[in-house]
């Protein structure tokens, strides 16, 4: 509230000051956007972005609304959505939302893909996969995106996994860069985790490769 009545305020003050007549101090021209500030890109097409934004300047500010941004952003690779500040007069602040990468899938056809968060697939993409982990098997793409939501829930580090692989009877195994696997269960392979997160660091269970939690309440190391 006290935000806004300052600024109405000061419209108040400038439009009882400054004559229609004025073509160079007319309302107008005031509150044309002629600076667009952005932050928070990490991986999305900064200078694409930038262009598209070319379209706002000159245009009302006090006239934009978020739907201005959205329509600029729609099928913009990584970006999930823009928050948008207005610095009266003349300038926006742009802070770019994204959405991470989360692993890469490699095709039948030797495409990569990268996977983001969101359910979002970025097909045939070539990025600099850094620590992501590979995600394998047929089906994988589709069933990816809900086990990862379970899997954000357990607390394992994502930076911890070379490798999810995917079965068609719906199980996933787990193989981290110390080469230790878990094999998951179809179902609450969410606990699964968490169990295994339990013992992981103690170093009675350091020697096993293998924790193998696909029969119920049973866990099998080697």
């Amino acid at each position: 509230m006290t935000k806004k009545f300052f600024l109405w305020f000061f419209l108040l003050i400038f439009l009882t000051t400054y004559s229609y007549h004025d073509k160079k101090k007319s309302f107008s021209s005031f509150f044309f956007v002629e600076e667009i500030q952005i932050e928070g890109v990490k991986n999305s097409n900064k200078e694409e972005l930038e262009t598209r934004l070319d379209k706002i300047r000159g245009k009302n500010i006090i006239l934009l609304s978020e739907k201005n941004f959205n329509e600029v952003i729609k099928d913009m690779n990584f970006i999930n959505y823009l928050k948008i500040k207005k610095i009266y007069p003349k300038k926006i602040k742009v802070t770019v939302i994204e959405d991470l990468p989360i692993g890469t899938y490699l095709n039948d056809s030797g495409e990569r893909h990268l996977l983001l968060e969101n359910n979002k697939i970025i097909k045939d993409y070539n990025y600099e996969s850094g620590n992501l982990p590979q995600v394998y098997g047929e089906g994988a793409l589709e069933k990816f995106s809900d086990f990862y939501s379970s899997f954000q829930k357990t607390g394992l580090d994502l930076k911890l996994v070379k490798q999810f692989n995917y079965y068609d009877i719906n199980r996933w195994d787990l193989l981290l860069k110390d080469e230790k696997l878990i094999k998951l269960p179809p179902e609450n392979y969410k606990e699964s985790i968490v169990k295994f997160l339990e013992i992981y660091e103690k170093s009675a269970f350091k020697k096993f490769k293998v924790f193998d939690f696909r029969i119920k309440n049973q866990l099998i190391m080697r």
